[in-house]
């Protein structure tokens, strides 16, 4: 099973914090502390922070885990 399957089977099982809060993929890093904080709490935290270190860093930004990825994916324009 993968990381994003694991993560996905814990979701199904109960509801993290994080739910539906944009703050968890802005890239503003203003609310680290409080985010973190968040994450520390949560009942999916190992499934999440397995997710963030296993994904392509182009298809995932945001606050996993209590990991941060700030880099959004570059949008590609044709020529």
């Amino acid at each position: 099973m993968s990381a994003w399957d694991d993560l996905q089977w814990a979701l199904a099982k109960g509801d993290p914090a994080c739910k539906n809060d944009g703050r968890f993929t802005a890239e503003s890093g203003e609310h680290d502390a409080v985010l973190r904080e968040v994450c520390e709490r949560c009942p999916v935290l190992q499934q999440c922070r397995s997710f963030a270190r296993s994904a392509p860093r182009n298809r995932t930004w945001g606050y996993f885990g209590g990991l941060v990825r700030r880099t959004k994916p570059q949008v590609r324009t044709g020529r």
